[in-house]
């Protein structure tokens, strides 16, 4: 699996008070911080609004998440030192450890309100920043030009790591600060009322300049981050009446206290439910900073510490500010023409209205161009009997969409289930004969197969893209493309008949059709990137041409110009390529067109896993051009990224992609975890099966290939093999 450098300060964690509770249930911990009043540092440098932030978090956990008091520590003042929060992380770690298992995994919370700062990044093997600068958490004891007191990102790390050790808890965190030093480079603003100061120090420190050996930091499993800025931002203070706030913590509070009872809020719908309210708030407008989030691709979706019973829809933004409508997801995102979605003025409005029209929602939207990255939208009506076109609102310049009912399948998912009977010979199943977990997701309410979804249920293996196999009460999904040989007679098998396959999924369980839809559309997101993104540069009059190409890079020697990797088969193109654990390496991405591009990089492994590796930071927003900006003849070089191939399921194919568009794109969206896989030794190697496939259609139902190609984009992709 393959772990992308990060902005430093995401790697924050969350912390808790130390109560252990030995009631049923999870068990919750909170520490907030306020870092206001800076015993060496000018009145200048002095800070308002963390005590209020204080306040506002604590009433926020107990009134709306059941925190009790004794689950939340402050340290405000003399005790927010860097020795005093040091100490709160050790006793959370140890009261994590003493928690029985009822009580796992515990909801955890970390609130830091104060200065964000720089310090040059260490000499030593803990060197991890490619700029030579740490960013830190700046405590109350800190100097005017920087110390040891300061928080730095490793350290919490490391801590991070331990707080979510084995999945004993779920954390979050919250940095109303300036996450990064450089957010002051560049950056000037005018005065806007209700804004006063940032929470940035302005420090004159020179970054370490001697050779990196790149280490890796993530955030852990289960942790999710929310920041007050982008690092070229500052984070300000507002002011409420008399009172003075952190601009993230105001809006933050005043969503969740908003929202209903029990809604189901992400944290994804959080950050832009923020954004949204600082662009109608009219003392910020324009100045404000974009809050950023970063997390688990699954937690990023899933409520707020927990709330709501089902999970967040997942939903897309709109800009309706033009006077063509548009959906900011296209066929990469898996959107296609003729879907109905719902209008929203706000992520919060979303969470409670999805079972039936109310009047959370705007309006209804029909999608009717669809292109690799954005989709043309119209304004429909509901008349008794169909969709009817209508008036775009007027007033509705931005929106929020989410899926209503599926349009045209071009992006299907075939299906055959294959049931292993006695001898461990296996008979295909048809839909009269499934379990009912299984049926339920191939069968309307009203018994009928379903025909204009994205799942389908076909008996032939040559039709099949997925084959289900079912082994007694146990299930899993293989890649039809390593099954094509398979004829219409019963197969033998040996040994455990689910071996190699992704999951399995116990059908005696209540959610067994939940989980069987989940993994199957997890398996269709992938093969539907690939299968855009294979075909290339897009042609045309003025075509997006990209390219990418892999680079070793010198651990010892970070100055030195990176070489390309080398190709196994020399003379052969494409090339292959082989890596081991420990490996490190660079991306070249070239702009071969004409026009300026945005970029966005994913690497996809063999189990179905999609990451992010650049930009870095999953969910961010992007503003007119900046750093995912590529203007033609242009290259750059990211990285570095080591390779952490470790164990057998971590070996295979790999293939990294990197999507061009003419506009900011947001193919974040896509990021979702590996597939667990039945195994005992190694892993099946079949995603060079489902690229080929999906690039070039080659699939059993001989179908016509669609057209889901424009100008409007551009793609290229890299293969290679991680050996033991």
């Amino acid at each position: 699996m393959l772990s992308p450098k990060i902005l430093v300060i995401a790697i924050a964690l969350f912390l808790g008070s130390t109560t252990v509770t030995s009631a049923a249930g999870p068990a919750q911990f909170a520490l907030l911080v306020g870092a206001g009043e800076y015993r060496h540092l000018p009145k200048s440098n002095q800070l308002g609004g963390t005590t209020n932030d204080v306040r506002l978090m604590r009433e926020l956990l107990q009134s709306r998440f059941g925190f009790q008091a004794g689950d939340i520590q402050t340290l405000e003042g003399d005790s927010a030192t860097g020795d005093g929060i040091r100490s709160a992380f050790e006793r959370i770690i140890q009261a994590l450890q003493e928690l029985p298992d009822e009580n796992k995994p515990a909801q955890v919370v970390f609130h830091f309100s104060g200065h964000g700062g720089q310090l040059p990044d260490q000499e030593s093997e803990g060197r991890d920043e490619t700029d030579g600068l740490d960013e830190t958490l700046v405590p109350t004891d800190a100097t005017m030009v920087g110390g040891e007191e300061d928080i730095r990102d490793d350290e919490l790390n490391r801590l991070a790591h331990m707080i979510c050790d084995q999945g004993q808890a779920n954390l979050w965190i919250v940095l109303d600060c300036c996450h990064s030093g450089t957010g002051t480079r560049g950056v000037q603003k005018m005065g806007v009322p209700g804004l006063v100061g940032y929470r940035a120090l302005r420090r004159d420190v020179k970054p370490t300049t001697t050779p990196m050996a790149p280490i890796v930091n993530t955030l852990p499993e289960g942790a999710v981050a929310l920041y007050a800025c982008r690092d070229h931002e500052l984070a300000p203070e507002y002011f409420d009446g008399q009172l003075r706030y952190g601009l993230l913590t105001r809006f933050l509070t005043g969503v969740l206290q908003d929202s209903p009872e029990g809604s189901r809020i992400s944290y994804t719908g959080l950050r832009d439910a923020i954004a949204a309210r600082y662009r109608q708030d009219r003392q910020i407008g324009a100045s404000a900073p974009v809050p950023q989030v970063e997390g688990n691709a699954k937690l990023l979706d899933a409520g707020v510490l927990g709330s709501g019973l089902i999970p967040s829809p997942r939903y897309w933004k709109v800009d309706a500010a033009s006077s063509s409508p548009t959906l900011v997801a296209g066929a990469f995102h898996g959107i296609a023409k003729n879907a109905i979605y719902r209008l929203h003025e706000s992520p919060e409005q979303i969470g409670n209205s999805m079972n039936e029209h109310t009047e959370s929602e705007t309006g209804f939207a029909r999608t009717t161009k669809v292109e690799a990255a954005t989709s043309s939208l119209e304004f429909v009506r509901w008349d008794g009997k169909k969709w009817q076109p209508s008036q775009w609102p007027k007033n509705l310049k931005r929106a929020y969409a989410t899926l209503d009912s599926r349009g045209d399948n071009d992006f299907g998912l075939r299906v055959l289930v294959r049931e292993v009977v006695e001898s461990n010979r296996e008979r295909t199943l048809n839909l009269e004969s499934l379990s009912p977990p299984l049926q339920t997701i191939f069968v309307k309410n009203d018994g009928q197969q379903r025909t204009d979804d994205w799942l389908s249920l076909v008996e032939a293996p040559y039709e099949a893209d997925v084959i289900v196999k079912i082994a007694g009460d146990q299930m899993a999904a293989f890649n039809a493309a390593g099954h094509c040989s398979w004829h219409a007679d019963d197969q033998p098998h040996e040994g455990n008949a689910l071996f190699g396959g992704w999951g399995p999924i116990d059908l005696r369980d209540d959610n067994a059709a939940e989980q069987s839809l989940h993994l199957l559309r997890r398996i269709a997101k992938a093969r539907n990137l690939l299968r855009v993104a294979a075909h290339g540069d897009s042609g045309g009059i003025r075509p997006i041409r990209i390219g990418i190409e892999l680079l070793a890079h010198d651990q010892n020697n970070s100055e030195a110009a990176p070489e390309s990797w080398p190709n196994s088969t020399p003379g052969k193109l494409p090339g292959a390529y082989a890596m081991r654990s420990g490996d490190c390496y660079k991306y070249r991405i070239r702009n071969d067109g004409n026009e300026p591009v945005y970029v966005s990089v994913l690497h996809l492994n063999s189990d179905m896993g999609i990451e992010q590796v650049f930009p870095y930071q999953a969910g961010s927003e992007i503003e007119g051009a900046d750093d995912t900006q590529i203007r033609p003849g242009e290259s750059r070089i990211e990285g570095p990224f080591q390779c952490n191939g470790i164990g057998a399921s971590s070996f295979g194919q790999r293939y990294t992609v990197v999507l061009a568009t003419a506009k900011p794109n947001s193919f974040y969206m896509l990021v979702q975890p590996s597939l667990p896989k039945v195994r005992t030794f190694g892993e099946a190697d079949s995603l060079s099966d489902i690229l080929m496939s999906g690039a070039y259609f080659k699939t059993r139902s001989r179908r016509r290939p669609v057209k889901l190609f424009d100008n409007s984009w551009g793609s290229a992709i890299v293969q290679w093999v991680v050996q033991p």
